[in-house]
């Protein structure tokens, strides 16, 4: 008999969506826990099958992982993945699937919005606004959207449909990801170059990488000085991808023209809120971006899916680590 736990049972008030009677007469049993310590996990989760969670904090760490003998699947029921070992998982044969694609859309037309807010400085304009101004700074008329171009970082699902919706928009979109071909790139009219190619030649910037050992404040001080100072700059991927002193400083000195953020390091920030959010060149936004019904719908599906197939002895659709040889196949 399988066994099925929900790791962070009070993390999501809308866990009833999970499948749990279907899963049941596929012969699981299902436990519901509060886990949120590396102890935790290993107390509750030693004997199970497949492990589920929602927040982007519980610590799969290699200490953890080594003693979840009989587990084949976590599954996270969102998109980000980076407090998993993956490299550990894969090794032990425990596929990691997320929920990927529920929310392309919603993430795209955020980053959209944030990227046309940040470069019709929108932000600097309210402020004047309310400070009780009404005039334009000559020096911060806006340019056309259609002489700039648009750099991605990251060509996945939210990468690739950002460049269909902003192609018409723009002069030009570059792409940096080392994981896709030229090819790919060209497929959504755009052009593959490297990080610092990239950081230098645009005028827009918006970032959808995952957050990895690599990517982690892949955008820091040194990164800050390659772009333009006319440069705007939006993330809507995960906060630590950023340096946030660095950035605050990039802002505040002139280097950087704007940034537009739906997330942070530290969700939700601590307070007093952080003084980067302050500032009048600075859009924030609450981790928003893939709220919509239509993707809250999605996202339950996709989960309940993979689960369901893997109860069958299937593989997941969405595997995060599809290099993996899973414990079932062994």
């Amino acid at each position: 008999m399988s066994h099925v736990v929900l790791a962070d049972a009070n993390i999501d008030p809308q866990k009833n969506q999970l499948d749990f009677d279907s899963w049941k007469q596929l012969g699981a049993t299902i436990t519901e826990a509060a886990c949120q310590t590396e102890d935790d996990l290993i107390a509750t989760c030693r004997n199970a099958r497949v492990i589920i969670y929602f927040g982007n904090d519980l610590p799969f760490t290699r200490r953890v992982l080594l003693e979840l003998k009989e587990c084949v699947l976590i599954q996270r029921i969102a998109v980000g993945f980076d407090s998993v070992d993956i490299d550990t998982a894969s090794r032990l044969g425990i596929m990691v699937a997320n929920c990927a694609g529920y929310c392309d859309e919603e993430v795209a037309n955020h980053a959209l919005a944030l990227l046309l807010a940040c470069h019709q400085q929108l932000g600097r304009h309210h402020h004047t606004v309310t400070a009780g101004r009404w005039q334009i700074d000559n020096e911060r008329i806006t340019p056309r959207l259609s002489e700039q171009v648009l750099g991605i970082v990251g060509l996945g699902r939210i990468g690739s449909t950002l460049a269909r919706r902003a192609g018409p928009l723009v002069r030009s979109i570059l792409v940096c990801d080392p994981y896709i071909t030229n090819a790919r790139a060209q497929s959504v009219g755009s052009e593959l170059v490297d990080l610092e190619t990239l950081l230098k030649k645009s005028d827009l910037i918006s970032l959808h990488c995952p957050l990895t050992k690599e990517t982690r404040h892949l955008i820091d001080e040194q990164a800050l000085k390659l772009m333009k100072p006319s440069a705007s700059l939006v993330n809507t991927a995960r906060g630590p991808v950023i340096d946030l002193d660095a950035l605050r400083y990039a802002l505040e000195s002139g280097h950087l023209r704007s940034a537009g953020l739906d997330v942070l390091s530290v969700e939700p920030p601590p307070q007093p809120l952080p003084e980067l959010l302050f500032l009048p060149n600075v859009i924030a936004t609450p981790h928003c971006a893939a709220s919509s019904p239509s993707a809250k719908a999605a996202r339950w599906r996709i989960g309940n899916e993979s689960i369901a197939s893997v109860l069958a002895g299937k593989r997941p659709a969405t595997l995060v680590n599809p290099q993996v040889k899973p414990r079932m196949e062994q």
